[in-house]
């Protein structure tokens, strides 16, 4: 197995881009979490500050992916994605 520059640019991207929709699934998920469970008396403010945080690291994580996309000439978008996560 090839190791190293990661292969072609076409594949760098392709992997990057991968990298970006898995941050903005997660972020998806955090906010649907907050929004699904608000008023549940059982949670805690505790429990939805968690997970603020949690939304808050992951479209940082995005934004990083995305400015690598951007680096490289393309961009989040530019490919198809799954959603099977």
């Amino acid at each position: 197995a090839r190791r190293g520059k990661g292969g072609s640019l076409e594949k760098r991207v392709a992997m990057i881009h991968s990298f970006a929709h898995i941050e903005s699934m997660a972020i998806d998920l955090s906010w649907d979490i907050i929004l699904r469970f608000h008023g549940e008396e059982h949670l805690t403010d505790e429990f939805f500050g968690d997970w603020l945080k949690v939304a808050w690291d992951e479209a940082r994580h995005y934004e990083m992916w995305a400015s690598r996309l951007e680096e490289l000439g393309s961009g989040y978008g530019a490919l198809a994605v799954h959603n099977g996560l």
